[in-house]
């Protein structure tokens, strides 16, 4: 007896919607425990705007509640603090990060949310197949069960705006009128400001300059006009120098150390409510109903330090990280010599080449840095338009490895990553030039 598709469609609508209202409902009880990360994000921003210097910052009591981090540990300014986003982003988000803490954790929640109803859209209109827009909403909804998504909203992280920037990209490029070509010039130079490694994005474009010219124009004018602000503007210098030094103090004090990261707090309590947190309450809430972390650090150097037993030298690291890059670059150029490359290729080598040079990163890179990899997810899944099974079940399995949380097979969740780079490799590689699975409208300059 054959099940009616319709009935299939609903059962799963069904589903959807229930995995939908855990989700959000585990994640509204999460937000209320205090993201920790968010903070750091917030006072960045504000010590940013006010002309004073973020990344080697250090609380002092008369400095007041506006600046008050409990888990920034550095207690002079010779270190380095726990600021880590870069001074664009900072500027991109100041003006919600002048709200109260308690109005800005919320709306964070919700904005990855949204953020993520748009990705599911954009890719959703990237196809008219009915059945891939299912997998792709499908997928999208089943990504918030993964530990990375956990992870993102129990520390109130800012990767998936990274994310969101990847699909803006993808999307535009897709789509290939001159204007959304423009867009995507500008999405690029803005996720490059936000995640400096993110400039490998453009090595398969420059292959093809000729082609791709006006998005490459658009993207290097960006970055050009935005560099030419912080040359001429004497705090916005100090204050690079100032971001560049304390990632490289972060560089050197990550990789002589793998361990799990312990919670550092700043040992001057002021007040036990923090801009609408009443911190008393969240420590009753962590007591009550303790969450349990699986999150993984997914680093080369981790696991190098694992199997050898040895730090790795941040200069192997490096040439190590920089060999796989020149590979892939060099087999993706010679490749296209014979078989000439669609733009969602060149997209997926370049996004590709952005996670491999993250999971090279010297500074330790937890479980909610995964959510980066759902625009390829998508992209995947609408370029796979014959179903190759090994494809399609490599790049479910990677998925299954970042839910699941059974304790007999360590590294799970950076496991399911190395399958992915798989994945996507076989499918920049193996799949025929010709197969023109998404649309393709107006040109290409």
């Amino acid at each position: 007896m054959q099940i009616p598709g319709k009935l299939i469609i609903f059962l799963n609508g069904i589903l959807l919607a229930i995995l939908l209202s855990h989700s959000m409902y585990r994640d509204y009880q999460l937000e209320r425990r205090f993201p920790m990360d968010l903070r750091n994000r917030v006072v960045g921003s504000r010590l940013q705007k006010d002309g004073r210097l973020p990344y080697s910052y250090y609380w002092q009591p008369s400095d007041g509640m506006r600046y008050y981090d409990l888990y920034n540990w550095i207690s002079n300014g010779k270190g380095v603090s726990n600021i880590t986003a870069s001074p664009f982003f900072h500027s991109i988000f100041n003006p919600l990060f002048e709200l109260p803490q308690r109005t800005i954790s919320r709306i964070w929640l919700w904005l990855q949310y949204f953020l993520l109803a748009c990705m599911i859209l954009m890719f959703c209109r990237l196809t008219a197949n009915n059945k891939e827009k299912w997998l792709v909403l499908n997928l999208g909804i089943l990504f918030t069960t993964t530990e990375a998504w956990i992870a993102l909203i129990f520390y109130g992280q800012i990767y998936f705006i990274e994310a969101f920037l990847m699909s803006g990209i993808i999307f535009a490029l897709v789509r290939n009128t001159r204007w959304f070509i423009m867009l995507a010039g500008i999405l690029a130079a803005a996720f490059v400001l936000t995640r400096p490694i993110g400039i490998v994005i453009f090595i398969p474009f420059l292959f093809y300059f000729r082609k791709y010219f006006l998005f490459l124009l658009v993207s290097f004018a960006g970055l050009a006009v935005y560099g030419l602000f912080v040359l001429i503007n004497p705090y916005e210098q100090s204050l690079y120098r100032n971001y560049i030094r304390s990632m490289k103090m972060h560089a050197e004090i990550h990789i002589l150390d793998d361990s799990s990261s312990s919670v550092h707090t700043n040992p001057a309590t002021v007040s036990s409510n923090v801009e609408g947190f009443d911190m008393n309450e969240v420590k009753r809430l962590i007591k009550e109903n303790p969450v349990f972390s699986y999150s993984e650090f997914g680093n080369v150097f981790v696991l190098y330090n694992r199997i050898t037993h040895q730090k790795m030298p941040l200069a192997l690291l490096i040439f190590c990280s920089a060999c796989t890059v020149v590979f892939i670059s060099g087999l993706f150029y010679f490749y296209g010599r014979k078989h000439p490359p669609e733009m969602i290729q060149l997209l997926l080598t370049g996004f590709l080449l952005y996670m491999v040079v993250d999971i090279f990163s010297p500074v330790h890179r937890a479980q909610y840095n995964s959510v980066q990899w759902l625009p390829l997810l998508f992209t995947g899944i609408l370029w796979m338009k014959e179903r190759k099974p090994l494809l399609f079940i490599l790049l479910l399995a990677g998925l299954l490895l970042n839910i699941s949380n059974f304790s007999w097979l360590p590294m799970r969740h950076t496991l399911g990553e190395f399958v992915w780079v798989i994945t996507f490799l076989l499918l920049i590689f193996s799949y025929p030039a010709n197969n023109k699975t998404l649309p393709q409208s107006g040109r290409v300059l």
